[in-house]
């Protein structure tokens, strides 16, 4: 027998068991298995491919540029398992690092590392290229290598399971692209952090590489504190100097280092400004602030300028705050604001919870240019604690007016059409940058793809433990997604989700509905931050709630309606929505009454029983939607719920989002029950 390669086809449904569980081979499958040496090489198996996806426990970089060089690779995504340690750093060479961020600019690379521990795997998923159509799955013991593709002194083994024609719906590939997500999601960028220092000309780069490549780690390049305060000052002092009608700002640097100036100044020039220290003051001309290098469209400067708030589009300031409050106006205003929420009942499940959903994110929109009052208000209470207030991610499926949604909001907070910034800005340099501006205007993206919320979950949590700094202008961070982020990881605590289960369909109907309110939109929020600056800036004593940051602004909208004379809507959220209706709590009770797992009630515990061909992954991700209170834990089939008091509690607070007469007999009988 030729031991250098074994291949087997499978020509109908076989068998094969890759890793203990056992998966069926479709048709036109093959699996091949092969030595690896000197005359049979790694690369030969990764010819004629377009992309390529690598886990890899060590690699040497000069086997990136072979791939993308030599063999044509034209998109490569690359996870090194091994930690990549300071001095490995240190080591590279500036023009080759230089080379692979010009491919990550370029979009053909992008390298992650684990963000702990290592991975020891070595895998290549393969795509065709040249007009065939395959995939192709390259694992074993090879690392790409000098020695382990094949170089002298050493020996490796590799198994390749390659799938003809229309693979995206075969098991086998599905089962891949499942691991890989899994792969990605313990993973964060390498290199992003420099990517983002890199200037736009390519010859100015050099200077940055190796500043990057010296440092211990990316936090020696980061600006301190004192930078970003001189930041955060500037940008206030120019925009009230241009509300003002003054085209120059003096700025005091009397209580800087000379250091810290020379960085803001440095900083500022490369944007444009034209800044220069005179003394011990900064002049600053008022049209620094409309470079469009400094200030984007999306994120225009916000700040409250003698008690009201005020915005600056396109070199002009627009003031966003009432003089008085006409309950006429009020009026009209929160009659916009209803037929856009009730809108949401055109949509598929566009019921109550939907409408409450939609409130929510756009109180939480109106709330967001206050967020920093309020985390001065924290910190002067709890001076420990340093989480800010949550964040707010609003997610749901594709179709669901995500994007409408941030249009609707991002004109109810301005008064003109403005777009929400996009995944692409959603890196941790560009939003800790536009967050040092000085503006109290929140940074709202939309349809983050999923890779930005993974990446997210690594740095979010510093954004405001860290970011903010004393009673400094700081915005607030609003997305919306598809995708829920990690609930149990860092960001657990600090973003509020609000989930939305509607969708609408593509008519012609909709799309005209959408665009007429659109048009016409409210003009509540000069009325509520009026109402919001009396409590927040005027008044002795600011309305701080530790459990809800949304409660002042709760108590502002019943205000406005009492002004008003009209009545509120039922929709609207009386406390945190994911109080009212907990979208995990909601799926539980939704399985349970569509006998997706039977219940049983077993002596002073739960068990949830699924079907005998449901994956344990999956059953282990149903058991994860449960709170770490319920002490759950799962095996095979089955959820076992040692806190039986609370799961009911739990799942009766989702009742109220269930149609009742939707409740089978038994959910209704399991509800009553009481372990007390």
């Amino acid at each position: 027998m030729d031991m250098t390669k074994q291949k087997t086809e499978q020509t109908n449904q076989s068998r094969l068991d890759l890793g203990g569980d056992g998966i069926i081979l479709p048709r036109k499958l093959t699996v091949s298995t092969h030595r690896i040496n000197g005359y049979n090489r790694l690369e030969k198996f990764l010819t004629g491919v377009e992309e390529i996806r690598i886990i890899a426990y060590v690699m040497s970089l000069d086997f990136i540029e072979t791939y993308l060089e030599d063999l044509g690779i034209k998109k490569m995504t690359v996870i090194i398992g091994k930690e990549v340690s300071t001095a490995r750093r240190r080591s590279m060479d500036p023009e080759f690092v230089m080379k692979l961020a010009r491919w990550q600019k370029e979009g053909r690379l992008k390298v992650r590392i684990p963000s702990k521990g290592e991975m020891h795997e070595k895998a290549f998923l393969c795509w065709s290229g040249d007009g065939e159509n395959w995939f192709k799955d390259v694992n074993g013991s090879a690392n790409p290598t000098m020695k382990g593709s094949g170089g002298k002194g050493q020996s490796n083994r590799i198994t390749v399971v390659k799938i003809k024609g229309d693979y995206q719906d075969d098991d086998y590939y599905k089962e891949c692209m499942k691991q890989w997500d899994w792969y990605e999601s313990k993973t964060v960028p390498f290199l992003s952090s420099l990517i983002e220092l890199l200037p736009d000309t390519e010859e100015e780069w050099r200077p940055v590489v190796v500043r990057w490549l010296e440092s211990d780690s990316d936090a020696d390049l980061a600006d301190t504190v004192e930078v970003r305060k001189i930041q955060q000052e500037l940008g206030k002092g120019l925009h009230e100097t241009s509300v003002q009608g003054n085209t120059i700002y003096q700025m005091s640097t009397d209580d800087y280092t000379s250091s810290s100036v020379d960085k803001v100044v440095e900083q500022l020039n490369k944007h444009g400004f034209g800044l220069e220290q005179v003394g011990n003051s900064i002049p600053a001309p008022i049209s620094g602030l409309d470079l469009d290098a400094y200030t984007k469209s999306s994120m225009p400067m916000m700040t409250i300028v003698d008690d009201k708030v005020w915005i600056r589009v396109a070199g002009r300031n627009y003031c966003r705050t009432v003089d008085d409050l006409d309950p006429e106006g009020i009026d009209e205003a929160l009659n916009s604001l209803e037929k856009y929420i009730a809108s949401v009942s055109k949509a598929h499940r566009g019921d109550r919870r939907a409408k409450m959903a939609l409130a929510e994110y756009l109180l939480a929109v109106m709330a967001a240019p206050f967020d920093h009052l309020y985390m001065a208000e924290r910190r002067r209470k709890f001076t420990r604690l340093r989480e800010g207030p949550r964040m707010t991610s609003y997610y749901g499926t594709a179709g669901n007016g995500k994007t409408y949604a941030c249009r609707y909001a991002l004109k109810m907070l301005t008064g003109l059409d403005i777009e929400a910034l996009t995944s692409g800005d959603f890196t941790q340099a560009a939003v800790l940058n536009a967050a040092r501006k000085g503006s109290i205007f929140p940074l709202v993206f939309d349809d983050l793809q999923k890779d930005r919320v993974r990446e997210w979950g690594t740095w979010g949590k510093f954004y405001w433990d860290d970011g903010f700094v004393d009673r400094s202008l700081y915005p607030q961070l609003i997305i919306t997604a598809n995708d829920r982020i990690d609930s149990g990881g860092p960001l657990g605590r600090r973003v509020r989700e609000i989930a939305m289960h509607a969708t609408f369909s593509a008519s012609e109907e909709n799309s005209v509905l959408v665009e007429e309110l659109l048009q016409t939109n409210t003009n509540i929020f000069p009325y509520f931050s009026k109402l919001m600056i009396e409590r927040w800036v005027l008044a002795e004593e600011r309305p701080y709630s530790h459990g809800d940051e949304l409660s002042s602004s709760r108590e502002v909208i019943e205000q406005l309606y009492k002004f008003s004379g009209r009545s509120k809507p039922d929709w609207w959220p009386r406390q945190p929505v994911e109080k009212i209706h907990d979208d995990n709590a909601y799926q539980w009770l939704d399985m349970i009454n569509k006998n997706v797992c039977e219940i049983r009630v077993e002596r002073d515990e739960i068990i949830a029983k699924f079907d005998d061909n449901c994956p344990s992954w999956e059953v282990g991700r149903y058991r994860k939607l449960l709170p770490s209170s319920m002490a759950a834990e799962s095996t095979g089939t089955k959820v076992r719920i040692r806190n039986p008091t609370e799961f009911l509690d739990w799942i009766r607070a989702a009742r109220d989002a269930y149609v009742s007469a939707r409740l089978r007999w038994k959910t209704r009988l399991l509800l009553r029950k009481s372990f007390r």
